[in-house]
């Protein structure tokens, strides 16, 4: 996970990386996806009104080295002003939308499934547990 931000969210966004990062890495590595897909680069967008036009969503499959980047809007100011559970969720919903975004690049639905399930395993350590 990386990150396009701007300054006043950036302090949150590192905190949700680390919780989010390692626990999607471990389940990642678990499984093989259909499509052969190596590796998924989410990079939250998370800009203001006056900002957000010039980092557009969109998702793009590397075929060379089968990753994918995905880069996906969350609201600055809500982000900015949530509490970090708040913010985790804004997170995984953001890598959920992803997900679903996929689709146009040809990443089966089967793997997409999949993805949805390791994201939802990822959503109830973080946020049913605390």
């Amino acid at each position: 996970m990386s990150a396009e931000i701007e300054e006043g969210a950036d302090k949150g966004e590192r905190t949700v990386r680390k919780k989010i990062e390692p626990l999607m890495i471990e389940l990642l590595s678990e499984v093989e996806l259909e499509s052969g897909l190596k590796e998924w680069s989410f990079i939250p967008i998370i800009m203001s009104d006056k900002f957000i036009a010039g980092f557009p969503e969109f998702v793009k499959l590397r075929r060379k080295d089968k990753s994918l980047d995905c880069r996906v809007h969350i609201e600055y100011e809500r982000f900015k002003s949530a509490h970090e559970q708040e913010q985790v969720m804004m997170a995984l919903d953001a890598m959920e939308r992803s997900i679903k975004m996929m689709g146009k690049q040809k990443i089966t639905e089967n793997d997409q499934v999949i993805l949805k399930d390791i994201l939802s395993t990822v959503r109830k350590k973080l946020l049913i547990t605390n």
